[in-house]
């Protein structure tokens, strides 16, 4: 964790409380922020969260929201002199070292596009979670107006390859509505955009499964 002793720039426009601190929280990722068992929000990344709290001492503890196995915890005394300012604090997750295979040594890289499967592989993560994958997916979808008016509909089974910078780099149909919904499925799933896998901390491709549906609203 990296913290700013000296004072920073106000970041919104409410007074800071008396007796109070605000902090100015980013991360190097996604993550929930708990000062002792509270939780005072989740950081979207370098989208600063603020909050005050009071001077004191406090074990802070990050948790990486795509990954709730790897937290940060340390221990921070808060000066009592910090009353009444902003300060700079940022989570950093740091990554697990490369380790050895059974079949060779490590590598800093995975090759291409090449789909990997180990046990140590974090799946590609939509900014926002699934939810706002699917609300994203529902929001820019246009339903065939011929399919619409015949009262067509169903689900849509996609495999979308992610490639290592997080974009869908191949689309799979493993089930099918008409050839218009298929069509239209696969033009919105390669509009997505994720944090791509990783393995060992560094980035891989990965197949990932979508059901997308088709349903008329009564």
């Amino acid at each position: 964790m990296l913290m700013s002793a000296a004072s920073f720039a106000q970041g919104n426009d409410k007074p800071i409380p008396a007796g109070m601190t605000r902090l100015r929280y980013t991360s190097d990722d996604t993550c929930d922020v708990y000062f002792g068992s509270k939780k005072y929000g989740r950081v979207y990344g370098e989208t600063p969260l603020y909050f005050d709290i009071k001077p004191g001492h406090y074990k802070i503890r990050e948790v990486l929201v795509r990954d709730r196995k790897r937290v940060e915890e340390n221990d921070f005394t808060m000066p009592a002199d910090w009353a009444g300012e902003e300060h700079k604090f940022k989570a950093e997750f740091h990554l697990p070292p490369l380790e050895l295979t059974e079949w060779g040594a490590p590598t800093n890289a995975v090759p291409d596009n090449t789909p990997i499967y180990i046990p140590d592989t974090i799946e590609p993560h939509y900014y926002g979670g699934l939810s706002a994958m699917f609300d994203f997916l529902n929001k820019e979808k246009v339903y065939p107006a011929a399919d619409k008016a015949a009262g067509t509909y169903g689900r849509v089974l996609i495999y979308a390859l992610i490639d290592t910078t997080g974009r869908v780099a191949e689309v799979e149909l493993r089930s099918h509505v008409s050839h218009a919904i298929d069509a239209e499925a696969e033009r919105v799933v390669r509009l997505l955009h994720f944090d791509p896998a990783r393995a060992f901390g560094h980035p891989v491709a990965y197949s990932m499964r979508i059901p997308y549906d088709f349903y008329i609203d009564p």
